[in-house]
């Protein structure tokens, strides 16, 4: 055979067997991509799980307050903020608003002082929102737009669940989340510097298409034929997420390149082989030693075939590997949906699940929903991030309960746990479990090796008997953790039916109180207090009323204080009572001293300064001659705040009483640094310690205060023989019905001329 066909049949050789080694490359070459694209797509479905959850989450939330309206179309801004505040404090500050709109037009809405603008504007005359909001409200389905400019400024994302009446359209709850913590929390901004990302819409009503977020500008990507998507399907709403790599698919693997080589090398070997072997044969005469040399290379090259083969199986551990990683990252995207990212345990919308499925089932069971005591102290002393370590501290307390063998706990937002316990659980037993759970809270839990004293309210509902909706059971147990709460703290409460009684109760009065306000229906009495030596008139104590009303004021002001109408109540008894010093001051009366209450809540009010100097300038009235009188309850929280705005109060000049000392948390120890100038002693203590046999308590207390430098005020003399006991007690001034039980300011007038005629 001739030199040329030895090479032509060589290069054959070559050619074929490089082919086979061709075709295995093509298939790891084709296995990169697909595996490249398999982890785009596993993220863009975190992406996508991220989105669906922060969004459906909060839908599933406010469906309580959906509920509520349907049931009561009456609520005012109050209840309905009594609702929606738990749902907003739930989202991790990614919701910014929640409205309620009858109709079209805008009626309520919280946070209240932030969009406060916004009530009473109708929608449907918004350019932006007309067709939206006019598409939910003819179509009853909730829809989620976005994003779209605000009337209230920014750019949100928007909910609307529509509210029937009687199945007829009602109104709409709309849930606004921030556009930028959006896209923040649902994960999009990680994976932007590596792929080039699109996140679209087509709107529903102008089937029009449109970009939602997107890092790539310009020219700066191509979306080919191997870019990855995921359909987002919320409600009436159709996003698409888009992605491809900024560098292309990885599509040349090590494994890939090392197949080629080898492919190479052998093919070339191959090819050399056939030419040796042929040239041989062609020669007719081969001695021994090119016979063992043919044979030691073919040796050579069968285990090089064997060293591929044994990379080819290589290659395949590999891919089993990746396939089951992304089995598990199949099982990590389903836990998120059902657990709490914090604690681990199982989420709200795991809760609506299984209660759902044991109403339809027939089966009854108990809710306790837990609500920790007072931890937003803890978070504004110690930090949120303390606090996410209580939280994670308290779900591992209530995940090693064993005194039932089935239950099941669950974090249904901010500081709220629940309890789902199936079966028919009787009263008693309940109620020892119950104590079993306040055994466990009370004892001493140390955090971060810090000591701490966890208590919680309890609301206990059961179902089918008090409840047989999700929405229902849930709002329940929260009205009985409220009385809870109500009744002092660390207890429980089981729901009964005068708890809503209750709640309405509470809402005539405080819709009285908005009245009162609204139409300036509130007028002052005026009661004296006496210097206790002379029995002549020092100055007096202004007490509120409202007109044509039986309320008195031990109900109102709670009420007031509760729904946070006191700041405004408050700040017209100082406007009224510094008018009325300076009208006294115009006729020439010395004696014209007013001492008014100030609540707690206005404390915590920060123009409240701002506006005693205001009133002060704009009356011309002497500081002198004002005074406010406050409780111990300004102790219990924020108490470095407080007493820093009590002294910059006495800076301006004002005078301060600390009232109806003994009749709660008094403690003389905070008598040395709280800044007050007088204790006004409550009557219930001057009822106990006036005796003979008690009157040396009464004394040293007086004592005490006047070694302090501090004037003493009694409250409640009601006769002749207690002012004349007081006064040798050394006390500095009386008040009571035995002088004079508050009066109009009329009848103050002539009190106060009366005694200067007394002269």
């Amino acid at each position: 055979m001739s030199k040329y066909k030895r090479i032509v049949v060589s290069i054959i050789v070559f050619i074929l067997m490089f082919s086979l080694f061709a075709f295995t490359a093509y298939i790891e070459y084709k296995r990169t991509i697909e595996s490249d694209i398999q982890t785009l797509k596993d993220k863009l479905n975190v992406t996508r799980t991220n989105l669906e959850s922060n969004i459906s989450s909060k839908i599933v939330a406010v469906n309580g307050l959906k509920t509520y309206v349907e049931l009561d179309k009456t609520f005012n801004q109050e209840e309905y903020e009594n609702f929606a505040k738990a749902v907003y404090e739930s989202s991790n500050d990614i919701v910014r608003n929640i409205t309620f709109i009858t109709d079209t037009t805008i009626t309520h809405v919280y946070p209240y002082e932030q969009s406060a603008n916004i009530i009473g504007l109708d929608l449907a005359k918004q350019h932006e929102q007309k067709d939206l909001i006019l598409y939910a409200k003819e179509k009853n389905k909730t829809i989620i737009t976005s994003p779209v400019d605000l009337v209230e400024g920014g750019v949100g994302i928007i909910v609307r669940v529509p509210v029937l009446s009687q199945g007829e359209y009602y109104g709409q709850v709309a849930l606004i989340f921030d556009y930028n913590k959006t896209i923040e929390y649902s994960g999009l901004r990680t994976l932007q510097d590596d792929y080039f990302i699109k996140l679209k819409t087509t709107d529903n009503i102008k089937s029009k298409e449109s970009i939602i977020w997107s890092n790539a500008h310009g020219k700066d990507y191509v979306f080919d034929y191997n870019m990855v998507s995921t359909n987002i399907n919320m409600y009436n709403a159709n996003l698409v997420l888009e992605a491809v790599p900024k560098h292309g698919f990885n599509r040349k693997s090590t494994l890939f390149n090392l197949i080629m080589l080898i492919g190479a090398m052998l093919s070339l070997l191959a090819a050399i082989t056939v030419y040796r072997l042929m040239k041989v044969t062609h020669k007719l005469k081969v001695n021994k030693e090119e016979l063992q040399k043919f044979y030691k290379d073919a040796l050579d090259a069968n285990m090089n075939l064997e060293l591929t083969v044994s990379q080819l199986k290589d290659s395949e551990e590999r891919l089993k590997s990746q396939y089951d990683e992304i089995k598990n990252q199949e099982e990590y995207i389903r836990f998120l949906a059902e657990r709490d990212f914090l604690t681990d345990l199982y989420n709200r919308r795991k809760l609506s699940m299984n209660l759902e499925e044991s109403i339809k089932s027939g089966k009854n069971g108990t809710i306790i929903l837990i609500d920790i005591d007072d931890f937003k102290n803890i978070n504004d002393t110690l930090g949120h991030y303390y606090g996410d370590k209580v939280l994670k501290y308290v779900s591992r307390l209530v995940s090693s309960i064993t005194f039932f063998e089935e239950y099941t706990p669950f974090r249904i937002g901010g500081d709220e746990f629940v309890l789902h316990i199936p079966g028919d659980i009787s009263k008693d037993r309940m109620k020892t479990f119950i104590l079993y759970l306040f055994e466990t809270f009370g004892k001493t839990h140390y955090i971060d090796n810090v000591k701490n004293s966890i208590t919680a309210s309890l609301g206990v509902v059961r179902y089918p008997e008090d409840a047989n909706s999700v929405d229902e059971i849930i709002m329940k147990a929260d009205l009985a953790m409220y009385n809870a709460k109500k009744q002092g703290k660390n207890r429980y409460c089981y729901f009964e039916q005068s708890m809503i009684e209750s709640f309405d109760w509470k809402i005539s009065i405080e819709k009285e109180l908005r009245e009162a306000v609204e139409n300036n229906l509130f007028y002052l009495m005026y009661q004296p207090v006496v210097d206790a030596m002379t029995g002549r008139f020092k100055y007096f104590e202004a007490l509120i009323r409202i007109k044509d009303s039986n309320i008195p004021p031990n109900i109102f002001i709670p009420v007031a204080e509760e729904t946070g109408l006191i700041l405004k109540i408050g700040r017209w008894v100082m406007e009224e009572a510094m008018a009325q010093i300076k009208i006294w001051e115009n006729m020439g009366l010395e004696n014209r001293k007013i001492s008014v209450n100030v609540s707690p809540m206005q404390i915590q009010d920060y123009e409240l300064i701002s506006f005693l100097r205001d009133e002060l300038i704009k009356n011309n009235v002497d500081p002198a001659d004002f005074e406010i009188e406050i409780t111990e309850s300004v102790l219990l929280e924020n108490r470095e705040h407080n007493i820093k705005v009590l002294e910059n109060i006495k800076e301006l000049g004002i005078k301060i009483a600390l009232d109806d000392f003994g009749t709660g948390y008094s403690s003389l120890s905070y008598l040395t640094y709280i800044p007050v100038d007088k204790i006004k002693l409550d009557k219930s203590l001057k009822d106990r310690f006036l005796s003979l046999d008690n009157s040396q308590v009464l004394k040293g207390l007086i004592s005490l205060c006047h070694g302090l430098d501090l004037k003493v005020v009694v409250e409640g003399v009601e006769t002749l023989d207690e002012s004349e006991n007081l006064k040798i007690q050394n006390v500095d001034y009386l008040q009571g019905y035995y002088f004079s039980r508050p009066m109009k300011k009329e009848d103050a007038t002539l009190y106060i001329e009366n005694d200067i005629k007394k002269d």
